[in-house]
């Protein structure tokens, strides 16, 4: 299964994405508020394979930290090394 990552980049919520023509129209509001051109809307990377954590949560608070792959990528940030 693909997740969306809107979630773990800061847009929409875990029931869906932010319609781009929503987004599209609400850009002269937040470019007059902001007072700066705006870039267009971007899609962002679909969620690749996070690797195994390095680390077990202790017993008492194993029932609280979540394992799913989309639960580690909105709480954490896996570094990657720079190919280039």
């Amino acid at each position: 299964m693909i997740a969306s990552t809107y979630p773990v980049w800061g847009w929409g919520g875990p029931g869906g994405e932010p319609d781009r023509a929503a987004l599209e129209a609400l850009a002269p509001v937040a470019q007059a508020l902001l007072g700066f051109d705006l870039q267009a809307p971007e899609r962002p990377a679909r969620l690749r394979s996070l690797p195994a954590p390095r680390l077990a949560a202790p017993a008492p608070l194993a029932a609280i930290v979540p394992q799913k792959p989309l639960d580690r990528a909105r709480h954490g940030l896996v570094l990657q090394p720079h190919l280039s």
